[in-house]
């Protein structure tokens, strides 16, 4: 029952792309996509995120701001969707959403505030300054895809809490922000179980890479502890030899 709950969440309310960019000129540093997702989708947020740094003015520092996509064709089966801009300390974090209403878009605004700061405890300012374009995608997009999945399946309770209540967004038209017709295409896969098995699997990596990482540990630390009884031993065999000599082996001397 519980996960046919999940199943429902993910499919109707899903965090469906992530990017974290640099403020000062929109390099992006790091990003993850949900499972099946495919269009133009990363094209799109970095013409957005290129607007937004052109003119920072207009979107000042730990900021927030929701842009909407809405099809041109009345009656269109195509859902609106919302790209959720979160300034921070030197750093723009942006996720893709099909949120249907504003308490659920705010969820958004959580999740992002949470990747920038796993992101700005991990890499001090000075490294995020200096970074080549995607320099942080190896070791932090599969944090961003493991909040991804965090935040898509819990939606609904996390949506009840406080913090989420008092965040208000303005919500402005993506092609109004972007000063032009943008053409944005965007195809989900219905694989909802591909979805969370890949989480998932995520998660599970996460937890055997912790466990490795305390057996190395562990035998670092044997083999530090093994390096010095040899020493002492080395030591006092030293200390015999040198006293035998000196004094003869029955220490008569």
């Amino acid at each position: 029952c519980c996960q046919q709950q999940n199943e429902v969440e993910v499919n109707t309310m899903t965090i469906l792309y992530t990017v974290v960019a640099r403020s000062s000129d929109g390099v992006i540093l790091a990003e993850s996509s949900a499972v099946d997702l495919k269009g133009n989708h990363p094209q799109v947020t970095a013409q957005l995120i290129s607007s937004i740094t052109n003119d920072l003015n207009c979107f000042a520092a730990n900021n927030h701001k929701t842009f909407v996509h809405r099809p041109d064709i009345e009656n269109s089966s195509e859902l609106d969707h919302f790209f959720h801009v979160l300034s921070g300390n030197g750093v723009l974090s942006v996720c893709l959403s099909d949120d249907s209403t504003v308490r659920e878009q705010n969820v958004n605004f959580v999740f992002l505030q949470q990747v920038q700061e796993e992101f700005e405890e991990k890499y001090p300012s000075s490294k995020i300054a200096r970074a080549n374009a995607y320099a942080m995608e190896q070791g932090f997009a599969r944090k961003i895809s493991q909040l991804m999945h965090e935040y898509s399946i819990n939606r609904g309770s996390l949506g009840r809490t406080e913090k989420v209540a008092k965040l208000t967004a303005e919500i402005e038209s993506l092609k109004v922000a972007m000063g032009h017709n943008i053409r944005f295409s965007l195809e989900r896969g219905h694989n909802i179980e591909g979805l969370i098995q890949t989480s998932d699997e995520l998660l599970e990596e996460a937890k055997v890479f912790e466990k490795r990482s305390d057996d190395l540990r562990k035998s670092v630390k044997q083999k530090a502890q093994s390096h010095t009884m040899i020493l002492i031993a080395t030591c006092v065999f030293v200390i015999y030899i040198m006293s035998s000599t000196i004094c003869g082996f029955n220490f008569k001397k």
